[in-house]
């Protein structure tokens, strides 16, 4: 017969031994698949949902509201009206691919004429940000350069010249640099202030309490210079110099719009 004595080592053995057991089973968590950080949606660009309106100068055969049906004409004969048309067309596609949100309308889709005021009421009628209207330059035959012209404040009637000189100045300075990439003579004449009447504040839609749109007129290049006629219209490859003038006009529109967002 086992002795009490005994019965207790017996006793601590078995608990030891279940102790052992338990400790030796005991759940094993498996590691976790650590969660990938979430991608930021990035913010839209500032230049969605707002309406640029471009203004391609000129058209048709007769004169319309101050609006003659063209000016220049380039020393191998092409109009003014159809370079602005298709440079405008460029514009508006580039615009489109750049910022699809963007709403552009066009004062004019063929060769017709609109009047002064009535392409400057479009930004107005639109709610439109930015108004451009593009042209080409005549003189004698040997002046050359791009320049952008605004309408002068004080007497001139501009209630936001400093805006407008911002546009002017983000899209004379891209158009210059495409310009001398083709061609090393290429000239930057700058800003001018003109009292133009397609940049009429009031037919814009702005007034001195509220001036939503900014404006300026852009003449691209002389084209009676026949060294510019044969880069903008010959050779070697004037579409792409077009297409390069047209995608700097649009991107200084957006960084315009970005600016004033």
């Amino acid at each position: 017969m086992m002795s009490k004595a005994g019965i207790r080592r017996c006793c601590l053995l078995v608990v030891f031994a279940l102790l052992a057991l338990w400790t030796g089973c005991e759940t094993v968590t498996p590691p976790t698949t650590p969660t990938p950080p979430s991608t930021p949606t990035p913010d839209p660009p500032t230049s969605s949902g707002v309406t640029v309106v471009i203004d391609p100068g000129h058209g048709g055969s007769t004169r319309v509201g101050g609006s003659s049906p063209n000016n220049a004409t380039s020393y191998s004969g092409k109009l003014e009206k159809h370079l602005t048309l298709e440079l405008g067309q460029l514009v508006r596609d580039k615009l489109n691919a750049l910022s699809p949100d963007l709403n552009v309308v066009m004062t004019r889709t063929s060769d017709v004429n609109v009047g002064l005021s009535a392409r400057a009421n479009r930004a107005r009628d639109t709610g439109a940000v930015v108004f451009v209207s593009l042209h080409f330059n005549a003189f004698n035959a040997s002046a050359r350069g791009v320049e952008t012209h605004v309408r002068p404040g004080g007497d001139g009637g501009n209630v936001n010249l400093t805006k407008d000189r911002g546009l002017a100045q983000r899209i004379q300075s891209r158009v210059f640099s495409a310009l001398k990439s083709h061609d090393a003579n290429a000239k930057d004449r700058g800003l001018k202030e003109t009292r133009l009447a397609v940049l009429n504040d009031l037919s814009l839609g702005n007034s001195a309490s509220q001036s939503r749109n900014r404006a300026c007129l852009l003449e691209i290049e002389f084209i009676d210079v026949q060294t510019v006629d044969r880069v903008l219209n010959i050779a070697p490859n004037p579409a792409q110099v077009k297409r390069d003038v047209a995608e700097a006009i649009a991107e200084g529109i957006i960084a315009d719009i970005d600016a004033n967002s």
